[in-house]
């Protein structure tokens, strides 16, 4: 019974968590200007809340290491890929250019 009581507690912190960071993003979303800090910090947090799911809503822990690393790895580059371009994007128009 204490397992469970004390994995209801993480559950609901890590939820609890997940909306804090989720309200934190779109508060940076509706300011005026985002710079790249703020996408960088953005891109984080959607990396953390992604990983958060991915371990214990989804229950991966315990999944074989090798899915596990790559749902993972795909939450850490997708959103650090977006937020590059999103930075360079000035850069990567110019260079694309016929």
């Amino acid at each position: 019974m204490k397992a469970t009581i004390s994995n209801s507690k993480l559950l609901n912190s890590i939820w609890f968590s997940l909306m804090l960071l989720t309200l934190l993003s779109a508060y940076i979303a509706e300011s005026d200007s985002i710079g790249p800090s703020l996408m960088i910090v953005v891109g984080l947090t959607v990396s953390l809340k992604g990983y958060l799911v991915i371990d214990y809503f989804m229950d991966l822990r315990h999944a074989p290491q090798i899915l596990r690393r790559l749902i993972q790895s795909y939450l850490m580059i997708i959103p650090m890929l977006i937020v590059l371009v999103s930075i360079s994007s000035d850069w990567l128009r110019v260079l694309t250019q016929l």
